[in-house]
């Protein structure tokens, strides 16, 4: 039967390669002196993919999900290397791929290959540059398969549709059959919770329920009929009136977490404090953060938590993190007021061990938000679910997720550099009251010099600041010349 295939993605999809990667690098070519551009390079390697057995497998999905070099996460350079190869194993269960060697001026050193087949679980495996032949089991998987209705017209619903469904699902593949049913790849049992999500260019989301897959226990096939969509709520919310218009600088994160289903949104705050999200699934808990200048958002308090069920939650409230505000997203248009407390400033001093300034020293400090869910991020961390599914890939680069609307780009806001006097000075941070500070992390660097061992620094010039609700912090770093 022809079809129509689209990748899905969950979980934030290489959540654990981009938290450790970090920033993205150029793209362009390495140039031979003379100006011309040098001739990408390749290397080709053979990858063998077997059952849980150890037989052959034929008809695997093998490709290189993700390029990284010292530098970080490489975007495949579709002008220079061509198309990203997607190559099928052979009766043998081979197949080889050429990879470049370079990307800009930056060596490959690890690929992470993404291996796939419809009646397996897919993987993702690392393997180093050096290594040529690369082995990968895949062990079977469950197969899915849902019918989707609108909920109101319960007429069958056949096209723009998408699949969250709980836990890492970076190769998730979801066939779309001519007859509207959608039909999974390999699914591991474990991950249970399933949500449909319908998106049509111009409208608002619409979503069917979490749906527990736990009573289809092991079952190797399922078919879920008739699964239905509704509109999502709407968020019509402000920032409280503590903070003066005009608001500066706002910003809002939004997600709910279902068992490990996800789906987040972010916004910009208006000049009058009020912000709009278009739709969120109906019935969930929404979990929202939010700043602007000179304000962050408050923790919330245990009332709040009770009023949403979430009362045994409270333990994880820590002043080393902001934790989001919790709303009932149970009725078409919610209308939450944000609560605020005055931003803290850290001010941070280089000096040499003689106590001469140190200029142009990079200084940034890493202040946490947590979630309901135990995942923590960058305070202000936004995605936008909606965009990653539509986006097509998640083998992507910090740099390219935020042109694309995919991320917000929160790490360099608390980035500075210290002028001449040495000093470097970050604003709009989270704190804590008096005799519970935020502590939060920071880190001093410069080409020139060794963070000093002394005041608890490391080699690397790491340590934590106490930040205090509305004050300022001075921080005193001193750093040794190589």
């Amino acid at each position: 039967m022809a079809r129509r295939t689209m990748i899905c993605h969950v979980c934030l999809r290489l959540l654990f390669a981009i938290a450790l990667w970090g920033f993205t690098t150029p793209t362009a070519e390495a140039i031979r002196p003379g100006g011309r551009a040098a001739v990408p390079k390749f290397r080709t390697f053979e990858v063998t993919v077997s059952d849980e057995d150890g037989r052959p497998l034929a008809g695997a999905r093998v490709s290189p999900w993700v390029l990284l070099s010292k530098a970080g996460v490489q975007d495949w350079n579709e002008v220079h290397w061509g198309p990203v190869p997607i190559q099928e194993s052979d009766e043998d269960g081979k197949t080889r791929i050429r990879v470049p060697d370079l990307a800009g001026q930056h060596r490959i050193r690890t690929i992470h290959w993404g291996v796939s087949h419809e009646d397996y679980v897919a993987l993702i495996i690392k393997s180093d540059v050096a290594q040529r032949n690369v082995d990968c089991r895949l062990k079977r998987g469950r197969r899915i398969a849902v019918s989707v209705i609108d909920g109101l017209t319960r007429q069958p619903q056949r096209s723009d549709l998408f699949v969250i469904l709980s836990g890492s699902g970076e190769l998730d593949r979801w066939n779309h059959m001519q007859s509207g049913v959608l039909v999974s790849d390999g699914m591991a049992v474990n991950r249970r919770i399933l949500r449909i999500i319908h998106l049509r260019s111009g409208e608002p989301a619409r979503f069917s329920e979490a749906i527990d897959l736990s009573k289809y226990a092991n079952q190797s096939r399922i078919f879920v009929r008739n699964v239905e969509i509704h509109p999502g709520t709407r968020v019509e919310g402000r920032l409280d009136d503590q903070v003066s218009r005009p608001v500066r600088d706002g910003i809002v994160s939004v997600f709910v977490v279902n068992g490990r289903n996800e789906w987040h949104d972010m916004a910009s705050v208006s000049k009058d404090g009020t912000f709009t999200i278009d739709s969120l699934p109906r019935g969930e808990i929404l979990q929202l953060t939010a700043s602007c200048t000179g304000w962050v958002s408050s923790d919330p308090t245990l009332e709040e938590l009770e009023t949403v069920g979430m009362k045994e939650q409270a333990s994880r409230l820590q002043r080393s993190r902001v934790y989001p505000q919790v709303v009932h997203l149970d009725r078409d248009v919610v209308q939450p007021t944000i609560r605020m407390e005055p931003a803290t400033t850290c001010r941070v001093s280089v000096i040499e061990t003689s106590g001469a300034p140190v200029e142009g020293a990079r200084v940034r400090l890493i202040p946490y938000q947590g979630s309901f869910d135990g995942r923590s991020h960058v305070f202000g961390h936004g995605e936008n679910s909606r965009q990653r599914l539509l986006s097509g890939s998640v083998s992507l680069s910090i740099q390219r997720r935020i042109e694309l609307g995919i991320e917000r780009d929160r790490k360099s806001h608390f980035v500075s550099f210290t002028g001449a006097d040495g000093v470097a000075e970050i604003s709009s941070l989270p704190g804590g009251p008096a005799g519970s500070p935020a502590m939060t992390s920071f880190v001093v660097t410069h080409p020139d010099y060794f963070g000093a061992s002394r005041g608890g620094l490391g080699d690397q010039g790491s340590s934590r600041a106490a930040l205090y609700t509305g004050q300022t912090a001075r921080v005193t770093v001193r750093m040794k010349k190589k």
